[in-house]
């Protein structure tokens, strides 16, 4: 019944799409709930079951990127959300027990070629538009250990 709840800032309007940093054991723990406002329109998918907001993580016991989908009764396919600049709102919503997530990537450089992985480049240009320098902080460590 929990979620994490992301706000960022949307530079500029344009088409953007997630990555998340996940390992998803096998077909029993393979899935989130996740609406981005004000695109999904402030959906409680957990409580709904909405299927358009059902991401079909790819499984793998080792950390991955995986770029967040529809996981629909016809098949899983990319979503992308068209935002205007500035705040918006992710929310990861928990859907299996032992689904994990690390972190997130959005982008607005499209079309993602098939199999892009978000680079160290493209990770370390995110971590300079924080508000707060994360390197060395406690949480950052220990995150840095745990891999």
């Amino acid at each position: 019944k929990g979620y994490a709840r992301y706000v960022v800032d949307i530079p500029e309007a344009d088409t953007y799409v997630i990555f998340g940093y996940v390992v998803a054991w096998d077909g029993n723990s393979d899935s989130f709930w996740v609406v981005v406002n004000p695109a999904d329109g402030n959906e409680n998918a957990q409580a709904t079951g909405n299927t358009q907001f059902r991401w079909g993580v790819a499984q793998g016991a080792v950390w991955h990127w995986d770029q967040i989908n529809h996981w629909l009764d016809g098949g899983t396919f990319e979503r992308e959300w068209d935002l205007d600049k500035g705040e918006a709102e992710i929310i990861i919503y928990t859907r299996e027990d032992a689904t994990m997530l690390d972190a997130l990537y959005m982008t607005n450089e499209l079309p993602v070629v098939q199999g892009k992985l978000p680079t160290d480049q493209d990770v370390e240009k995110q971590m300079g538009n924080l508000p707060v320098a994360p390197k060395g902080k406690l949480a950052t460590t220990w995150a840095n250990l745990k891999r």
